[in-house]
C-alpha cells in the first residue's frame, strides 16, 4: 500500500495541531492487532521552526513513547511562510524532489491581525445574539486596513490565508493527482460572508474585514477548482472548524478567545468546539472518507459539538457566488501567482 502523505500548514498550534493530533489518534491509537503498521507521513508546514520542533516533540512523546525513531519518521517539519511567495515555492520545490505523491493538502495557516479590541460591543453581541457572533465575528475586534506582507507582494491577511495556499495548490497539483484520490481542504470560518468581499479588491486592501473576505474567497476558489481538478483525481473541500481556543489573532488575545468560546458553549451554539481536537473533526472526516468523490464538495463541512462535548460533523450549503465571479477571481489569482512566481525565479 502506498504511503499516505499529508501536509498541514500552521500545524504547530491551534487547529493545525488539533488536526495533527487527531490524525495520529486515527492511525496510531489502538490499531487492530492483525493490521500492519500504517505507512503515514505527516508534514508539519510551519513558519517558526522552534515552535514546530516543540510541538513535534510533544506529539512524539504522546503517541510514540517507546518508538521515538518511528515518530520522527512519521512527523516531519517543513518550513514555510505562507505570506511569502519565495518561501512557498522553495517548500514546494523541496517536496516535489522528495515525494512522488501527496494524499491530502490541508490549508490551515491563518491570521487575523487586530488594531484594537471593542470588548463592550463584542460581549453585548455574545449575550444578546450569539448566532450573529458566529456568523460575523461579533464586533470584538477591529482589523487594520491596507496592511501588506513584509515583501509587499500581497495584502497581509490575503497573502497568509489565501495567496500562499493557492500557490501551493498550483505547485503541488501534480503530486495530488499522482495519489489517485487527492484532496485539498481549505479552512473557512463562520464569519466568512459575501458582504465583506469585493471581486474588485480580492486582497481586501481597501476593506475593513480582510479576514472575513479571505475566508469567503476560499469558498469561491474551492468551488471553481473542483470543476477543473476533478478530471485529475483531485477534489477540493471547505471545512469550518467552528470556534476553539487559538492564537489566530495573536497570543495577547488568547484569554479573550477562550472566554468567547465558553460563552458560546453556554449559549448552546454548536460551533463552540472549545478544543482544537474537536474543531478538527471535519478535516478528519474529509481526509478519512473512503472516496473523495463520495463527499459533497458543494457543502461546507462543519465541526460541531453539543452541550455535553460530543463532537460531530455536519454539511451545510456553501455560499460561493456565481460562476462568472468565480472565474474572474481564479483568473486573477492565477495571474497573481504567475507574476510573483516569475519574480521569485529571476
Amino acid at each position: 500500500m502506498a504511503e499516505t502523505v499529508i501536509l498541514i500548514t500552521g500545524a504547530n498550534s491551534g487547529l493545525g495541531y488539533g488536526i495533527t493530533h487527531r490524525l495520529l489518534t486515527h492511525y496510531f491509537t489502538n490499531p487492530p492487532s492483525t493490521a500492519p503498521a500504517p505507512s503515514v507521513k505527516i508534514l508539519l508546514a510551519c513558519r517558526n521552526r522552534v515552535k514546530a520542533t516543540a510541538a513535534r516533540a510533544t506529539l512524539i512523546a504522546e503517541f510514540f513513547k517507546d518508538r521515538q525513531k518511528e515518530g520522527e519518521k512519521v512527523l516531519e517539519i517543513v518550513e514555510v511562510d505562507t505570506g511569502c511567495a519565495a518561501s512557498v515555492k522553495a517548500m514546494c520545490d523541496d517536496i516535489k524532489k522528495r515525494f512522488t505523491h501527496l494524499s491530502t493538502l490541508i490549508l490551515n495557516a491563518g491570521i487575523m491581525p487586530i488594531s484594537h479590541i471593542d470588548l463592550a460591543t463584542g460581549l453585548k453581541n455574545v449575550l444578546t445574539r450569539p448566532r450573529y457572533v458566529a456568523k460575523t465575528g461579533g464586533g470584538f475586534v477591529v482589523q487594520p486596513v491596507g496592511k501588506k506582507t513584509a515583501s509587499g507582494e500581497w495584502g497581509h491577511v490575503f497573502g497568509v490565508n489565501v495567496g500562499g495556499h493557492f500557490g501551493m495548490v498550483k505547485e503541488l497539483e501534480p503530486l495530488l493527482s499522482n495519489s489517485g484520490n487527492g484532496r485539498i481542504i481549505w479552512v473557512t470560518s463562520g464569519s466568512a460572508n459575501p458582504i465583506f468581499f469585493s471581486p474588485d479588491d480580492i486582497q481586501c486592501l481597501k476593506g475593513s474585514h480582510p479576514y472575513e473576505s479571505s475566508k469567503y474567497l476560499t469558498h469561491l476558489l474551492s468551488t471553481h477548482l473542483n470543476t477543473t481538478l476533478s478530471t485529475r483525481n483531485i477534489r477540493s473541500f471547505v471545512m469550518n472548524p467552528g470556534v476553539c481556543k487559538s492564537n489566530i489573532a495573536g497570543e495577547h488575545t488568547s484569554f479573550m478567545s477562550t472566554l468567547i468560546v465558553y460563552l458560546m458553549r453556554l449559549s448552546l451554539s454548536p460551533a463552540a468546539n472549545i478544543t482544537p481536537q474537536n474543531a478538527a473533526s471535519a478535516a478528519i472526516y474529509i481526509h478519512t472518507h473512503p472516496s473523495a468523490s463520495g463527499i459533497d464538495s458543494a457543502k461546507v463541512w462543519c465541526s460541531q459539538t453539543n452541550l455535553f462535548g460530543k463532537a460531530r460533523v455536519k454539511g451545510v450549503e456553501m455560499e460561493c457566488g456565481d460562476e462568472a465571479v468565480r472565474e474572474r477571481v481564479v483568473k486573477e489569482m492565477e495571474g497573481m501567482w504567475r507574476d510573483v512566481r516569475a519574480g521569485v525565479s529571476e
